[in-house]
C-alpha cells in the first residue's frame, strides 16, 4: 500500500504537469491500481471504465493487489467485478484475510453459504468467460436472497452469451465461399511470408482429398513447398498440410487443436443448430487458452478450421526441440483446464522427436477449403469473426523467442518445486495421519488407505493443499470407487477437499466408471518417482485370475471376498477346472470362448486391412524393403504371388 500511495502521488505529479494521464496505458497491477485510484478521486467514470478494459490484460499475482482492486471496483458500485477480484484474489491465496473479511461484508451470509460463493468465484475468477459459472453463482445468490447480486450476474452471463453471438452465429461466416475466395488474394510478399510462417519440415509437405467416407487422406510430396502450390491451396484446388517436426527434432511452430468430438458430430448430423452450437463451445475454449496465452506473454493466434473446430498457432522466432514446444502446449493446456463437454484438445507435434508416424506433427494449412465441409479455414478474433484482410493479419504475427520458452519452462518447475506437495518428504508426510486418513469407519476403505502409501498420499495431498490435477483425481477414482457404496461417498469427501469440486461432476464420473480397478503397474507407471520414494511394493492375498491392484488389500487372506468389491479379474480368464456339473458355469467358459473368437476375427481382419496398406504403399514406391526404426522392414513373395512381411533385424 506504501509502494501504491508513493505512485499515486507520483502520478499525480505527472498529472499537474501534463494534463492528464489519459494517455498512458497500464502494463501491470500496480499501475492499473494507482490509475485508477486516480481516477476515482477526479470522479471521472469513463476513464476508470477504459482502465477496466486493460484489466485482462495484466497478471494477478499478488493477493493483496486483487484485494485492493476490489475495494475500488465496489467504491464505483461494480459489485460483480469486485467479486470476480476477490475470486482472483483467493485462488493465489485461498486464506487471504482481508479479502475474506471483504466478501462477508459484501455479501452478508453464513460461513457455510461462503464457502460455497467462494468456491464459485473461483471457478469463475479462473475462466473469466464461462458463462454457465455465472449462471450458476446467479442462482446461488437467488436462493440466499442476494437479489440485486444475482441479477448482476445474470446480466453478465447473459452480456457474454450475446457478445459471441452478435451479428453472425460464431461458425458462420457473412460471405459465400466465393466471396472468400475473391478475398484471398496474397502479394508476392505475403505468399513468402505464408511460407515462411507455415513451413515445417522443408524437404516435404502432403495434400488432403476426401474420400467417399469422408475419411481424410493425405498424399506426402517429396520436394519443398512453393509459392504455386500454395497458390492453389488458396484457390481451393488443393488443400496443403506440413510435416511440424523436422529432420533434427526441432519444431518453427505449434498447434492446439480444438475439436467437437467426432461422435457428437455423428449423433447430430442434419442439425445444423446443434452443431453450430457445439461449435460454440470449441470458440469458447481457444478463448480460454487464449487468455492464459496473454498472461503468460505468449502470441497466440486463432482460425477457425472450417470444419469441426478451431486451431491455437503458435509461431517460434527460431527453431526450439519439438520437446520443449510440447511442454510449452503441455503447459499452457494444463493451466486453462478441461475441455468443454464434447470438445477436444490435441497438441501439435504430437511426439517429441521425429517419428514413423507421420500423423502425429501433420497439421492442414489455413486459408485453403476443407475438403470434407467445402468451408475455408480462415483467422478469427474472439467473437469467432474473420478478419477481413487475412494476407494483412499474417504480417501482424508476432514469433515468441526462444528464450521466453525457456524462461517459462524454468519458472513452472520452480513453481513446481516450491510450490507443489513435495515429494521428496513423501515418507515424512505419510507417516502424519489427516482428519480423512484417520478413523475410518468403512473397514473396506481402511484396509487400502492404511496398506497403499500411494493412494493415501494422493488423499493427503487433496487435503492439504486442496488442489489435485485431473490424473491424481482418476487414480482415486479407479481405486476407491471400486469399493462399493462407502469407497464411493468416502470418494465425494476427499473430492470435496478441493476448491473446484462439484459434486455432480465427481458423481459423473462415479456413474461412468471402468469395470475394472487400476493396476499397480499401471500407477508405478504414472507416478515412477513417486512410487520409488514412497517403495511401492505391496504383498496382497492374491487370488486365482486377478492382477495386482490396491483394491486387492481390503480382501481378507481367509473367507470370501467382499461382495461389494470389483475385483482385477485378468482379461478373459479362463477357470482352471469345471467342479461338479454346473452348467453356470459351463456357459461363462462358453461365452468367454466366442468372445476370444470374435476377437481373433476382428483381430485378422485388422491385419489384413494393414497388410493392404503396406502393398499399396511398396507398390506405389516401386520397393521390396524399407529401414525402419525396428531393422528392415521387407516383403517377401511366395510362389503363389501371396506376401509375407519380415522384419530383419
Amino acid at each position: 500500500e506504501e509502494t501504491i500511495n508513493e505512485l499515486v502521488l507520483l502520478l499525480q505529479g505527472w498529472s499537474n504537469y501534463y494534463g492528464d494521464l489519459k494517455w498512458l496505458l497500464p502494463q501491470e497491477h500496480i499501475t492499473l491500481l494507482a490509475l485508477t485510484k486516480l481516477a476515482i478521486a477526479a470522479d471521472d467514470i469513463e476513464w476508470a471504465e477504459k482502465l477496466y478494459s486493460y484489466r485482462s490484460k495484466t497478471e494477478a499475482t499478488n493477493a493483496d493487489l486483487c484485494y485492493l482492486l476490489a475495494k475500488e471496483w465496489i467504491k464505483l458500485n461494480w459489485f460483480e467485478d469486485a467479486l470476480l477480484e476477490l475470486g482472483r484474489a483467493l485462488i493465489i491465496d485461498s486464506s487471504h484475510k482481508p479479502t475474506r473479511a471483504l466478501l462477508v461484508k459484501t455479501v452478508p451470509v453464513d460461513e457455510e453459504k461462503q464457502e460455497v460463493i467462494i468456491k464459485q468465484l473461483i471457478n469463475i475468477a479462473a475462466e473469466p468467460a464461462y458463462t454457465a459459472g455465472y449462471h450458476a453463482l446467479s442462482e446461488t445468490f437467488m436462493q440466499y436472497k442476494q437479489y440485486k447480486l444475482a441479477q448482476s450476474m445474470y446480466a453478465r452471463a447473459a452480456a457474454l452469451e450475446n457478445a459471441l453471438s452478435e451479428n453472425t452465429a460464431v461458425g458462420e461466416t457473412l460471405e459465400s465461399d466465393n466471396e472468400q475466395l475473391e478475398k484471398i488474394k496474397l502479394s508476392a510478399d505475403e505468399l513468402n511470408l505464408f511460407l515462411d510462417l507455415f513451413t515445417g519440415r522443408e524437404d516435404i509437405y502432403a495434400f488432403e482429398a476426401p474420400c467417399d467416407n469422408k475419411q481424410r487422406n493425405f498424399t506426402t510430396v517429396k520436394g519443398t513447398l512453393s509459392a504455386d502450390e500454395v497458390k492453389r491451396h488458396l484457390a481451393g484446388e488443393i488443400t496443403l498440410a506440413t510435416y511440424l517436426i523436422r529432420e533434427n527434432h526441432t519444431v518453427r511452430l505449434m498447434v492446439i487443436d480444438v475439436d467437437v468430438s467426432k461422435k457428437l458430430l455423428i449423433e447430430n448430423e442434419g442439425n445444423p443448430r446443434e452443431i453450430n452450437e457445439l461449435i460454440e463451445l470449441t470458440q469458447t475454449d481457444v478463448n480460454r487458452l487464449k487468455s492464459n496465452c496473454n498472461a503468460m506473454g505468449i502470441n497466440v493466434y486463432l482460425e477457425d478450421s472450417g470444419y469441426r473446430g478451431r486451431h491455437c498457432w503458435f509461431f517460434f522466432k527460431e527453431p526450439v526441440s519439438a520437446k520443449k514446444a510440447r511442454g510449452l502446449g503441455a503447459l499452457i493446456m494444463r493451466k486453462t483446464g478441461a475441455p468443454s463437454g464434447g470438445v477436444t484438445w490435441e497438441l501439435f507435434p504430437g511426439s517429441d522427436r521425429l517419428k514413423n508416424t507421420q500423423s502425429l506433427h501433420r497439421i492442414k494449412l489455413p486459408l485453403g477449403i476443407h475438403p470434407v465441409s467445402g468451408k475455408r479455414a480462415m483467422f478469427v478474433d474472439e467473437a469467432g469473426l474473420t478478419f477481413p484482410d487475412q494476407g494483412s493479419y499474417l504480417r501482424q504475427i508476432q514469433r515468441v523467442p526462444c528464450d521466453v520458452i525457456e524462461t517459462i519452462l524454468e519458472k513452472d518447475e520452480k513453481r513446481k518445486e516450491s510450490y507443489m506437495f513435495p515429494v521428496a518428504k513423501a515418507d515424512q508426510i505419510i507417516e502424519k495421519e489427516t482428519a480423512l486418513t484417520k478413523d475410518l469407519q468403512s473397514r473396506l476403505v481402511r484396509a487400502v488407505v492404511e496398506r497403499c502409501a500411494l493412494i493415501r498420499y494422493l488423499i493427503q495431498k487433496a487435503e492439504t493443499t486442496n488442489y489435485l490435477p485431473h490424473g491424481d483425481r482418476q487414480v482415486l477414482l479407479y481405486v476407491l470407487a471400486h469399493l462399493g457404496d462407502e469407497g464411493k461417498k468416502y470418494l465425494h469427501q476427499v473430492m470435496a477437499c478441493c476448491l473446484n469440486y462439484k459434486q455432480n461432476i465427481t458423481q459423473k464420473h462415479i456413474d461412468r466408471l471402468p469395470d475394472k480397478p487400476i493396476s499397480c503397474s499401471r500407477l508405478r507407471e504414472r507416478y515412477p518417482q513417486l512410487s520409488a520414494e514412497l517403495k511401492c511394493s505391496c504383498r496382497f492375498n492374491r487370488m486365482p485370475n486377478t492382477y495386482p491392484s490396491p483394491v486387492l488389500h481390503a480382501v481378507k487372506k481367509s473367507g470370501p471376498k467382499p461382495k461389494e468389491i470389483k475385483m482385477p479379474l485378468v482379461e478373459n480368464a479362463i477357470p482352471e477346472e469345471i467342479t461338479g456339473s454346473s452348467d453356470a458355469e459351463v456357459e461363462n467358459v462358453l461365452k468367454k470362448m466366442r468372445n476370444l473368437r470374435r476377437q481373433q476375427e476382428n483381430i485378422d481382419k485388422s491385419l489384413k486391412k494393414c497388410e493392404q496398406v503396406l502393398a499399396r504403399f511398396f507398390d506405389d514406391n516401386q520397393i521390396e524393403s524399407l529401414p525402419v526404426e525396428a531393422g528392415t522392414l521387407v516383403r517377401v513373395r511366395s510362389e503363389n504371388g501371396a506376401a509375407k512381411w519380415v522384419i530383419e533385424l
